[in-house]
């Protein structure tokens, strides 16, 4: 896996590189900066910008958890006799989560 370099860092040693190439310098350092423009770019958000949307999106996937829970809060029946209460389990919100992993690793 490739990592992103700054490319003024790159620029300035090449500079510093090519210093000791006397007469063909500006020749070498032409040529090698030519190359390096025309390497493809990748596409970088900087890493406070990039913290910011993990965070967004964690909320968001906690909002949605804490609304399917809320969909299987406790039901109440009441007949003449007895009230009586749907019980949920840890395993049906361990479902609802193992489901989200799942959806999330697409599989």
């Amino acid at each position: 896996m490739g990592r992103l370099i700054d490319a003024n860092s790159v620029y300035n040693a090449i500079q510093i590189t090519t210093d000791n190439f006397g007469v063909a310098k500006r020749v070498v350092e032409t040529n090698m900066l030519t190359m390096l423009s025309k390497i493809p770019t990748v596409e970088a958000i900087p890493k406070a910008e990039y913290e910011v949307r993990l965070k967004a999106d964690m909320v968001a996937m906690l909002e949605e958890l804490k609304l399917e829970f809320e969909e299987h809060e406790p039901k109440w029946a009441e007949n003449e006799d007895q009230v009586i209460a749907s019980n949920r389990t840890w395993e049906d919100f361990d479902d609802i989560i193992q489901q989200k992993i799942n959806a999330l690793k697409g599989g």
